[in-house]
């Protein structure tokens, strides 16, 4: 293995037959089967004061994940973090960067009650309806903290995840899209804005580990580059 250049020491951890646990009456997922209905059910959808819109962007230039709060209609907050290089980490731990981002929004700005979330990935989606994670565990552990804390906080609190078809001009997802776009071009990790007061526990020293997944495609390349050179 040393003869190829992986640095194993960084790579995630995995635990077999990892859980999420949270109140799973209190959380919800919707995926509709049909993609037109969907699209044309979320334009319709009325305008929420707690609506969030999350996403991840994976370029030649990084790996980063964005979550929009949209007020009324209105953009009034954006998180981004860019999280690594496109050969140490994957769009779905893109996709949960931002997912996280948007709980941090929740948080730090006091929602309270229904707390609504759109975003394109359904493998996400997948997961947190199964509450088995496979894989991006640090990641998941860090969404799952903020769930439980945004559900402790009132009894009233509620979290409903919905999946939005991307690139079909619903306002919150493009915005989230691009942000999540600028962060993946970001070379600087953390905060677009610097690092917040009151965010729970990202820290600007903070490693995101190398996904497997990016790993086990990065050796695969360096084999097929060494068979050609011999």
């Amino acid at each position: 293995m040393n003869r190829f250049d992986l640095p194993v020491e960084h790579m995630e951890k995995i635990v077999p037959h990892a859980r999420l646990e949270w109140d799973t009456g209190r959380v919800s997922v919707e995926m509709g089967e049909d993609r037109e209905e969907v699209i044309t059910a979320e334009k319709e959808r009325p305008c929420d004061k707690q609506d969030l819109f999350t996403d991840g962007s994976l370029t030649e230039e990084g790996v980063g994940g964005a979550a929009v709060w949209m007020r009324w209609g209105r953009e009034k907050d954006r998180r981004t973090r860019r999280i690594g290089e496109p050969d140490e980490n994957t769009v779905y731990e893109a996709e949960l960067m931002g997912l996280t981002l948007g709980m941090d929004i929740a948080l730090t700005n006091g929602f309270r009650g229904t707390l609504h979330i759109g975003m394109d990935n359904q493998a996400i989606l997948t997961t947190i309806r199964t509450r088995r994670a496979k894989f991006a565990q640090f990641l998941w552990r860090g969404f799952e903290r903020r769930v439980k804390e945004y559900l402790k906080r009132h009894r009233s609190n509620n979290i409903k995840l919905r999946w939005v078809p991307g690139h079909e001009g619903v306002e919150g997802n493009e915005r989230a899209d691009e942000a999540a776009k600028e962060a993946a071009r970001t070379e600087r990790e953390g905060d677009r804005e610097g690092g917040r007061e009151g965010e729970l526990d990202w820290i600007e020293e903070e490693v995101i580990p190398m996904s497997r997944a990016a790993t086990r495609q990065r050796l695969m390349e360096q084999i097929k580059e060494k068979r050609k050179a011999e």
